[in-house]
Formats: C-alpha cells, sequence, structure tokens
C-alpha cells in the first residue's frame, strides 16, 4: 500500500510545476529578453543607416542630374541667342525666308548642330508660324496657334512641354528665342528641338530610377522607359513633390511605368 501512494504522489506532480523547470524558464527568459532588444535595436539601427546612405546617393544623383540637364538646356538656349543676334539670320527673316541666302543661312545651323553633336533639329520660324528652314529636312510645319509659338513670338524665351513633333512625330521639348531686328521688332524665332529620347537616355545613364517633368505635371522622360507619342500621358500631379511647398526632400513614389 505504502508503496503505491507514494508512486501516486509522484505521479501527480506536473513538468511545469516543477521548481528545477521553473528556473530554467526564468534563465531562459532573462537571456532571452536582452537578445530580443539587442536584435531590434540592431535591426532599427541597420535599417535607419541604410536609409540613410539610400538618401545621401539619392540626393548627389539629383544634384548632378540637376547641374547636367540644366547645363544642356542653358546650352541651348546661349546657341539660340546667338543665331538670333547673327545678322545673317536677321537679313533672312527680314526678307521672308530668301532663297539665295538660305545656303548660308543652312551652314550656320549646320554649324550649331555640329558643335553640339546630340542628333537635334534647329529651325527658323517666320513671324507668322510657318517654318522657314530645317536642319533635317523634314516637312515644314505650321507654328501658328501653338502655346509655344504664341508665347515666343511676344518676345520671350520660351521652352515648351513635352509634345509630340509635327514634322517627325518624335516627343520632343522646343527651346524657343525671338528674333528682333534693329526697331526691336519681333521678326521670327529660332529653336532647337531636344529629342525627349535623348533626355531618357542621358538619365538612364546616370541613375536606377529618376525622371523629368514638364510645366504640366507629365512625365517627359524617364530613366526607365522610353515615351512615345502613342502613350498615354503620365501625370504626377498628385505626388508630394508636386502638391507641397517644400523645395527639398524626400518622398515615397508609385512606380510611373504601371500607372
Amino acid at each position: 500500500m505504502k508503496t503505491e501512494v507514494k508512486n501516486k504522489n509522484n505521479n501527480s506532480i506536473k513538468f511545469t510545476d516543477s521548481i528545477k523547470t521553473k528556473l530554467v524558464a526564468a534563465m531562459l527568459l532573462t537571456a532571452a529578453v536582452p537578445l530580443i532588444v539587442s536584435l531590434v535595436v540592431s535591426y532599427i539601427s541597420s535599417t535607419s543607416k541604410a536609409e540613410s546612405d539610400a538618401q545621401e546617393n539619392l540626393q548627389w544623383q539629383a544634384n548632378y542630374i540637376e547641374s547636367e540637364f540644366s547645363a544642356i538646356i542653358e546650352n541651348n538656349i546661349t546657341s539660340m541667342q546667338t543665331l538670333a543676334c547673327s545678322p545673317a539670320t536677321k537679313m533672312y527673316l527680314s526678307e521672308g525666308g530668301n532663297d539665295s541666302l538660305e545656303a548660308d543661312m543652312l551652314v550656320q545651323l549646320e554649324a550649331i548642330n555640329d558643335i553640339f553633336d546630340d542628333g537635334n533639329v534647329t529651325i527658323i520660324t517666320s513671324s507668322a508660324g510657318k517654318q522657314l528652314l530645317r536642319t533635317d529636312g523634314n516637312t515644314l510645319a505650321d507654328a501658328n496657334g501653338s502655346e509655344d509659338f504664341e508665347t515666343a513670338i511676344q518676345g520671350q524665351i520660351y521652352i515648351s512641354n513635352a509634345m509630340a513633333s509635327k514634322s517627325t512625330g518624335e516627343m520632343i521639348m522646343t527651346i524657343i528665342v525671338p528674333v528682333y531686328d534693329d526697331n526691336n521688332n519681333v521678326i521670327g524665332l529660332v529653336q532647337r528641338n531636344y529629342a525627349l529620347s535623348a533626355v531618357h537616355d542621358f538619365l538612364a545613364e546616370n541613375a536606377d530610377d529618376a525622371f523629368v517633368v514638364d510645366r504640366d505635371a507629365v512625365i517627359a522622360a524617364h530613366a526607365q522607359f522610353t515615351i512615345s507619342a502613342e502613350d498615354e500621358p503620365k501625370s504626377v500631379a498628385g505626388d508630394a513633390f508636386m502638391t507641397n511647398n517644400d523645395s527639398s526632400g524626400f518622398y515615397e513614389v508609385v512606380n510611373h511605368s504601371d500607372n
């Protein structure tokens, strides 16, 4: 009988109620808490460092792209201003695109193209909006009534939004400078049609994911994909950098190729 009672009492003690078990569990918990805290702190610290490094790299890329792209635009404007001030250009426009002056005028336009060597087109347009001369020899378009012509003919240097060329169908932005006669009247325009495919190539060479938008918040060029005249315009009007007043900063953006 005693033996049976002893066995019964031994079997009634649960493993989890054992003092030894509780001590081991307490020791494990004491050791685990610092480990868990350490892992969490380490993860947060590593994530924060990675984010900081990514932002620093993005800021460098943004500054570089802005500087280089601004230089491209400024150089094109300067070349058009030089062309607009040329006596030969003023004479050509004053005489309505005189055929006898066309060959010499074309030499000047091609000399500008040779300096840039970027495959883009230089054009002279009359005060009526009719293109008189193009370096690519394509169809002379009528710009009368377009926003870029109507703005520039008022005497303003103008850079257009992204648009499809009437002559070639490719996506371009137009850099336009007015030409004045000796009486300070606008007698025509000189312009360079800058292919947005070239902007795409520039972005792709300098960043994994970068884009340029026009004044209507439409993506004009993107590093990850080319844009054709048949593509639906991709607006970023609702993105943070368009809706806030910050001059700089970081924000998350959706994949524009999926929009």
